[in-house]
Parts: structure tokens; sequence; C-alpha cells
């Protein structure tokens, strides 16, 4: 598509191995529906319904030269669904923005493999939106983020929200390098999570390599209910940081589920505000079985329970400040908390 005038305002449905939509001028239609590929040199906009894309999605986004202005690329449907079958990136970073009801990209085997649906970009995403302060965005679904930073560059920050359930499979989001082996890679970028009271976040392992500035390389995840799949690591690596000054702060507020046998968690602060115990076993037994976890921590800052856990065995690791246990601590074998450093 040259000319977007065309078909400007309509219900527009594309089939082909892939479908270009050229020029930086923003597409504007009711709905968008593309059996196969699609690339889009600008925004696209779907007024009306859905934007449904049966294979990958590309942005293609111009190169920022020094002192430019960060470019932005916005997918938005607004009364409708984002449902991209396969893969959304952008060919050369910027701000990326996906607005929708619902977003879900890529889909799930029925043995419950992730099949695509990652989210590929060198700079900042975004996905959900909210009109006069309210969260539009019910659910998002998404396999996984990545907006790690290219050689010389920061990593991008992920922002995610959304009224209902929120499920992610991984984050990465660290910085590239600083050109040479004896200075630490540049900051990462921040990750906040946020699905709603009632909801549930689901949610694999985010790793932000942490960061200098204390505003990056975060990791801040809330729901009614967050159930952890991976480990949380926003630590800032062995280079020039011997005092943990890289490491970032995670919190994590919500009831905790942990849906792994042993999961780690390592940052600056480390606070975990809500009743923590191991997530059903899936696929469900009968009777349920509750799994026990072996959690770790490792914090570099305050470590903080905010309320009770229930596990297997708890492990902490402080070496730069207060461990704080504001509930009942119950495990089967064990429960070691070290303070290490000088002090």
């Amino acid at each position: 598509i040259d000319d977007k005038a065309v078909v400007a305002d309509s219900h527009l449905a594309l089939t082909g191995t892939i479908s270009e939509i050229r020029g930086t001028d923003a597409l504007q239609v009711r709905s968008l529906a593309v059996t196969g590929n699609a690339s889009s040199e600008g925004d696209v906009v779907a007024s009306q319904g859905d934007i449904a894309v049966s294979g990958n999605l590309q942005l293609v986004t111009k190169l920022v030269e020094s002192g430019d202005p960060e470019p932005e690329t916005l997918v938005s449907a607004h009364q409708g669904a984002l449902d991209v079958n396969g893969n959304v990136s952008t060919s050369a970073g910027g701000r990326l923005r996906l607005e929708a009801r619902d977003v879900a990209i890529g889909g799930t085997a029925a043995d419950g493999t992730a099949l695509a649906g990652a989210i590929t970009s060198r700079g900042d995403v975004q996905i959900g939106f909210a009109d006069a302060g309210v969260e539009q965005t019910q659910t998002v679904r998404v396999n996984s983020i990545d907006t790690r930073g290219a050689s010389g560059a920061e990593g991008g920050d992920v922002a995610v929200a959304a009224s209902g359930d929120v499920v992610i499979g991984a984050i990465a989001t660290g910085g590239g390098s600083a050109g040479s082996s004896s200075r630490p890679p540049l900051d990462g970028g921040s990750v906040t999570v946020r699905a709603g009271e009632a909801s549930t976040l689901a949610i694999g392992a985010i790793a932000t390599g942490g960061g200098i500035d204390t505003g990056n390389g975060t990791i801040d995840l809330s729901a009614g209910t967050v159930r952890l799949e991976g480990p949380l690591d926003a630590t800032g690596g062995s280079i020039s940081n011997a005092d943990g000054e890289r490491d970032r702060a995670v919190h994590v507020q919500g009831e905790i589920l942990l849906a792994a046998n042993s999961l780690s968690i390592a940052g600056g602060d480390v606070h975990l505000d809500g009743a923590i115990a191991g997530a059903e076993v899936v696929p469900a037994t009968d009777p349920p079985t509750t799994r026990r976890v072996d959690l770790s921590i490792a914090a570099s800052g305050e470590t903080r329970l905010g309320s009770s856990a229930d596990l297997r065995s708890l492990s902490i690791s402080s070496s730069g400040d207060s461990v704080v246990l504001g509930g009942d601590v119950v495990a089967d074998r064990s429960i070691e908390i070290a303070f290490e450093g000088p002090g």
C-alpha cells in the first residue's frame, strides 16, 4: 500500500506472503486483518475494530542520529483487540506503543509451549492505554519482551498496564556494551507491570542488568495476585559493583505465588509486599497439590517481606541493609539469613 488515502476509514483485509504499508504517515482504518506477515513504515490505527495479523508484524523505524529525539511508533485499536500470531519488532528501535482493549502477541500450543510472541525493540515498549486516568486495556498476553540495548546504548524501559489479567513469559532489558571489557554495561531499562487489583499477573524471568542511575534497571510488579514463574534479577553484574552500587530495586505487591520448585530474587532493595506461598501444581492434581518452593533472596539494600511466607526453604543474603520480616515465616527444611560485608 503506497497511497493510504485510498484505504482510509475502511475495514481493510490484506492477504499475501508479506503486506507492506509504505510511507511514514499513519494508516487510518476502521479495522485491519492481515493474512501473512506485515510491515509498516508508520503508525497503524484502527478506529472501530481489531488489528489482526496471522504472521509477524514489523515496524520499520528510522535510524536515530545523535541529538535527534527518539522516534515513536503507535499500533492502536482502542475499540478492539490487537492480535498478532507471530512476533512484533522494530527495525531500528525507538519507543513502541501498543494500545488496544486486549493485546495478544503469539500463541500457545496444546502442551503449553509458547509459539512465537516475542516483542523485540531497541527502545522503550509500552503496552496499554488509559482514558481520564482509567485503564482501558483489559488483558495482555505476550510470550517475551526484549529491549536490550545495542553496543553503546542503554536498555529500553518496559511498561505494561491492564485492568484484568496479564501474562508475560520473560523480559530482558539489559544495557549494551560500554566499549571496554573493564567497564560495566550501560544501564538497563526498568520494568513496570501492573494488572488489576482483583486480577492475576503471571510472569517469567526478568533480567534488567541494573544501572548506575537509581531510576534505571528496576523491577516493579503489582496485581491482586502475582504469579512468579522465573527469577527476578535487577543486579548490576560484577564490574564496578563491589558494594552493589549498580544493583537496583525489586518491588512485588500483591499475593505472591511461586510457580517453580526453586526461585531466586536479586537486587538492591528487595521488597515483597504480600503473602508468599507456592502455587498449585499445573496440570492440576486431585486433590490439588501446592508446590513447596525453595526461595533465595540476595539484596545489597533492604530486604522486606511484608507479610507471611510458607515455603520449603528460605535463604536471604543481605550485603547492605536490614532484613525485615512482616509476618510469620514457615519453612519445611530451613530458614537461613546471612549478613555479608563489614558492619
